[in-house]
C-alpha cells in the first residue's frame, strides 16, 4: 500500500497543493488511518508550535552556528607577517633611534651626581649583556667567515648586533607578555 510522502503531507498540512491533487490526497485520506494521523499529527504540531513563546538565542548563538558551518581557518606564516608588518616597522624604528642615541659618541649623557641612578646601573647591566653577546657574536661570525674579506666597521657590527640582541628581547616579550594579556580581554 502506498502512503503519501513526506513532501505530500507537508503541502496538505500547509495548504500548498493543487486542487486535483487535493482531491487524490483527500481519497487516500478517506482509507488511510496512517496517513490521517500523520496529517493531524502535523497540524497539531503547527498549532503547538505557534503558541510556544519565542526563545531568544544567547549573545553567542550566531557566532557558535557560523563556526560550525565555517570553520575559521588558521592563518598561514605569509597572513600573520603581513599582519604585523606595522608592529615590525615601529620595533626597527625604535631599535633605530635608540641604536642612534646608545652608540653616537656626541649624544653621550655626562651624570652630574656622583651616586649612580637606577637608569645608570640598569644601563650598565644591559651594556655587560651586551658587551658578553657581542663577543659571542662576534667569534662566530669570525669562525663563520674565515678568510672572507668584510668592509664592515666595527660600528657597523655593533648596531647589527644590539639590534638582534633588541629584536630577540622585543619578540620575547610580545609572545609572552603582550598576547597573553590580549587573549584575556577578548
Amino acid at each position: 500500500m502506498n502512503h503519501l510522502s513526506v513532501e505530500q503531507v507537508f503541502r496538505y498540512v500547509d495548504g500548498t497543493v493543487q486542487s486535483a491533487e487535493r482531491q487524490q490526497l483527500e481519497e487516500h485520506l478517506s482509507y488511510c488511518s496512517r496517513c490521517r494521523r500523520e496529517i493531524d499529527l502535523q497540524k497539531n504540531l503547527g498549532r503547538v508550535a505557534q503558541k510556544l513563546p519565542l526563545v531568544k538565542p544567547s549573545a553567542r548563538f550566531t557566532e557558535r552556528v557560523m563556526t560550525s558551518v565555517l570553520p575559521k581557518s588558521q592563518p598561514t606564516w605569509v597572513t600573520k607577517i603581513i599582519n604585523n608588518l606595522g608592529n615590525m616597522f615601529a620595533m626597527i624604528l625604535v631599535l633605530g633611534v635608540l641604536g642612534y642615541v646608545l652608540f653616537s659618541p656626541s649624544l653621550k649623557i655626562q651624570t652630574q651626581s656622583s651616586q649612580p641612578s637606577q637608569y645608570s646601573e640598569a644601563l650598565k647591566t644591559f651594556s655587560g649583556f651586551y658587551e658578553k653577546f657581542s663577543k659571542a657574536m662576534t667569534t662566530q661570525s669570525a669562525q663563520l667567515t674565515k678568510g672572507v674579506a668584510t668592509n664592515s666597521s666595527e660600528g657597523g657590527t655593533k648596531i647589527l648586533v644590539f639590534t638582534l640582541v633588541c629584536l630577540i628581547v622585543l619578540g620575547t616579550l610580545d609572545k609572552f607578555v603582550l598576547q597573553k594579556k590580549i587573549r584575556l580581554k577578548s
